[in-house]
């Protein structure tokens, strides 16, 4: 009887939090079947795509990074972006099967449910820019 208490919480006009059965937004909000999701991606010279680790794009952390990449996108500054990160990968140490190329802004769609279960394929990818990575002749 004591272990279904907090159920009768979801009868109540408003209901309050108890911890684990969480009212707050972040667990209750309605969240849409797809996701987008814009992030740095680069392809070798065999054509092999790579995702580039967010710290590449920014100082920050994850989600402060991840939101100056949307932004980026948004306010049509995608280009330079990936104009500015093409330009610091021939002195990065990335660990690719062949010299990189090319460096994109790409915002990947993701079926939230498929990729919980393991599913990591993007839905679609939508290419923001592109940008060509030029080594200094050795």
């Amino acid at each position: 009887m004591l272990t279904a208490w907090p159920a009768l919480e979801n009868f109540e006009d408003k209901p309050e939090d108890s911890f684990p059965l969480s009212y707050y937004p972040m667990f209750t909000t309605f969240r849409p079947p797809e996701y987008a999701v814009s992030h740095p991606a680069s392809a070798d010279i065999n054509n092999k795509i790579y995702n580039l680790p967010f710290t590449i794009a920014g100082n920050g952390g994850f989600n402060q990074t991840r939101r100056q990449i949307s932004r980026s996108v948004r306010d049509g500054s995608a280009q330079l972006l990936s104009d500015n990160i093409a330009a610091r990968i021939p002195q990065m140490n990335l660990q690719t099967d062949a010299p990189l190329k090319s460096v994109a802004i790409i915002t990947s769609v993701f079926n939230l449910e498929a990729y919980y279960q393991g599913n990591k394929k993007p839905l679609k990818r939508i290419v923001r820019s592109v940008s060509k990575v030029t080594y200094p002749e050795e």
